[in-house]
């Protein structure tokens, strides 16, 4: 049985200020997040931007071209009596160079990146961004750049979450905002112009915090100094000391950032340098002596605690002689029973207890367990087995990964 996914290093790192070289410079491609990436599950740090050389589809869920809702998500969290109900509205233009920019207006509730993946709060939490019915990213601004999606018209949501990732609700119903985007063809461009130097005005500063978030990824935070965000005026005329930033990863561009909070799902085993580069209006580096200003740190992440992101990395699988619950799930030509019945694909398993997802398939694949993030291979003639704690409540699918086909729904109380 497979568990590629671990829980990220805990570091706290600051970033100082400092002049360094860009990277490559070169355009990098775009990625659509309903088709292959792999979000809070988000796919990770590897996603391209079509101007910036990034991708802002970095959070938290699988969209792998289904239309199910994937990454153990909670189930809704009624507004409390007491609290004012939160309010959002969602604008989506079209941004000058690539994408499409995303503005929520937000009432009665107030973003809190601090603390994320941790119990709810009244009245404070995060955002969670859908394409298509496909959870892609948490994030944690009131403004955010989308691109990478293929042509043609897409549905955008954005949902009012708690900290601890359940949306929050009213009559059962989530708090969302929706719109309707038409994406055109890419236009051909490159984004390796010269920085501007800094003269006349004071030099950008920052100083960037990145810490382990509780249940997966890590959270970077920037504290800037001489230099404000100003999403509106991207891909219009510059403004000494305004603009937006690039965050880099080990020189590979992922996103423009519209705030100073960002969710980065996954790093990888081994040393990466964390980048955040301040940029003109209009894309181009602010520079000194003809070098990029940007701030840098260093992350050491270790084979134990390397993570791609999952929201049960870290944990291990249990040992099938350990099961509690045995759940038999049969897939053959397409159609799936549980328990040798077509009955619902919901099952209720106790929290606290140990399951065993007994899967037999007419076809090779790989099961997934959404949210606790494990892996079993399945093939014709033999039963995969699937064994696991049932220690985070919620409601999480199993399904074949390749596939996408959902096998199950287990949900954990």
């Amino acid at each position: 049985m497979i568990d590629r996914r671990r829980r990220l290093l805990a570091v706290l790192a600051t970033l100082t200020l400092l002049v360094a070289a860009c990277g490559d410079g070169e355009e990098e491609g775009a990625a659509a997040p309903a088709t292959d990436e792999t979000a809070e599950t988000d796919q990770e740090a590897g996603h391209h931007d079509d101007d910036d050389g990034g991708d802002d589809h970095g959070g938290d869920d699988h969209g792998t071209g289904h239309s199910h809702d994937h990454g153990g998500h909670s189930e809704p969290i009624e507004v409390p009596e007491g609290m004012a109900v939160p309010q959002i509205a969602l604008t989506a233009t079209e941004d000058p160079v690539s994408g499409h920019h995303l503005s929520i207006e937000l009432t009665d509730f107030r973003i809190s990146p601090e603390s994320a993946s941790t119990e709810p709060v009244d009245g404070e939490g995060h955002l969670h961004l859908y394409v298509d019915g496909e959870r892609v990213m948490r994030f944690y601004n009131t403004d955010l750049h989308l691109s990478g999606l293929a042509e043609g018209e897409h549905t955008v949501m954005v949902e009012v979450s708690a900290n601890s990732h359940a949306a929050y609700a009213v009559d059962g119903e989530p708090i969302v905002a929706m719109e309707t985007i038409t994406v055109g063809a890419s236009p051909a461009h490159s984004h390796g112009a010269d920085p501007v130097e800094v003269e006349g005005f004071p030099a950008p500063e920052a100083t960037v915090t990145v810490v382990k978030d509780p249940k997966s990824g890590w959270n970077l935070s920037v504290d800037l100094a001489n230099f404000e965000i100003t999403p509106a005026a991207s891909g219009l005329d510059r403004v000494d000391g305004e603009g937006h930033l690039h965050l880099s990863i080990d020189g590979d561009r992922q996103t423009r950032l519209y705030g100073t909070d960002w969710h980065i799902p996954s790093l990888t085993e081994g040393r990466h340098e964390v980048a955040v580069e301040f940029s003109h209006n209009d894309h181009v580096p602010y520079g000194i002596d003809g070098e990029p200003l940007r701030a840098v740190t260093i992350v050491e992440v270790s084979a134990e605690d390397a993570s791609d992101g999952a929201m049960g990395g870290g944990m291990e699988m249990a040992d099938e002689a350990s099961a509690d619950i045995v759940i038999p799930i049969t897939l053959s030509g397409g159609e799936v029973t549980i328990g040798g019945a077509d009955a619902s694909t919901r099952v209720e398993v106790p929290l606290g207890s140990v399951v065993a997802l007994q899967v037999t398939s007419d076809v090779a694949d790989e099961v997934h367990l959404h949210g606790y993030d494990f892996f079993a291979d399945v093939a014709p003639g033999e039963i995969g087995m699937l064994v696991f704690e049932a220690s985070i409540p919620g409601l999480f699918e199993a399904e074949l990964e390749g596939s996408g086909t959902l096998l199950a729904e287990i949900q954990v109380s």
